[in-house]
């Protein structure tokens, strides 16, 4: 009499397998099973699969029968990807923080980003090593119409941020405030500890910050420089500091002056998940502001025409 007759339980490794979805075509003749035709109707509405991690314990190595295959999770289709690192690079004068800005003005609002595309409304969290929250950042996000409920800036009233150190606390510390959608670093270098052009360091600094992205399904922007004397190379070698920096981002956006114009262009320079190429022109524009009885100067981006081409057209 087997377990079951007697009301018991078959042992695990004889119990059959569940049966699995298929979904057959023909190829070259033949019918067979394709795994590539199952949820295609979800895959082409855009829907996004989670990822759920391997709950058996396998030690460093898992079959990859385990891991679960995921779509980008797009924000901006092919521009802002959740869970990745981004960078804005350029030369100094390009208004690469100010479009930083705009993104995130737009995210807070649930504006449009540059093309129409409408943007998550949700949070955006801001450090900035360099401009002021007051009399720069503040007036800059305000001119492009940003919610500043959605906003947080991180000035350090607990004590000094550091982005090469502290991404765990921060990490925690945004489970607080709701769905927040972008964190921008302005420098991304200053996400790094120790000597920004050896590779090895970079990697390991900004690790923490990768993995804050990914937990927590978050656009990262960080903003950076053009290296002097690079000019006519790929984006990838003028970014400032290790190519570490280029490697790890996903998605690289690369600005420039137009020629003796006040006008500019934002193309993307480098892409691992999405196509290279293609952008917008813009120009910046002097915005007067009434707060509180007084007028604040803010700038903000005026985008232009979309742009078709490959990053070097820059």
């Amino acid at each position: 009499m087997s377990d079951e007759d007697q009301g018991g339980t078959a042992p695990e490794n004889t119990r059959p397998a569940p049966a699995r979805k298929t979904t057959a075509r023909k190829v070259n003749g033949h019918t067979g099973y394709d795994p590539l035709a199952e949820n295609n109707a979800e895959i082409a509405a855009g829907h996004h699969i989670p990822y759920t991690p391997p709950t058996s314990s396998h030690g460093w190595l898992v079959p990859a029968s385990e891991v679960q295959e995921e779509n980008t999770d797009w924000a901006w289709r092919h521009r802002l990807a959740r869970g990745a690192l981004h960078l804005i690079a350029g030369m100094a004068g390009t208004a690469k923080s100010t479009i930083a800005f705009n993104w995130a003005a737009a995210i807070s609002s649930g504006g449009t980003f540059p093309g129409g595309a409408v943007a998550p409304r949700g949070k955006v969290a801001i450090w900035s090593g360099e401009d002021s929250y007051t009399t720069t950042i503040k007036p800059r996000l305000r001119a492009a119409g940003a919610d500043m409920d959605n906003i947080l800036f991180l000035t350090g009233h607990s004590g000094a941020f550091d982005p090469s150190e502290d991404m765990e606390k921060l990490s925690q510390e945004l489970k607080s405030h709701g769905e927040v959608v972008m964190l921008i670093v302005d420098p991304i270098v200053s996400a790094t500890k120790g000597d920004s052009h050896k590779g090895a360091e970079v990697r390991k600094s900004l690790q923490p910050l990768v993995d804050l992205l990914k937990a927590r399904n978050i656009i990262g922007l960080g903003i950076t420089h053009y290296t002097k004397g690079t000019a006519g190379r790929h984006v990838i070698e003028r970014v400032t500091g290790s190519l570490a920096f280029a490697a790890i981002a996903r998605i690289i956006f690369a600005t420039v002056q137009d020629q003796g114009q006040q006008t500019y262009r934002l193309v993307v320079g480098k892409s691992n998940i999405g196509p290279q190429g293609g952008g917008y022109a813009y120009s910046v524009e002097v915005k007067g502001l009434r707060v509180g009885g007084k007028v604040i100067q803010g700038t903000r981006i005026a985008w232009g025409e979309s742009l078709n081409g490959d990053p070097t057209m820059l």
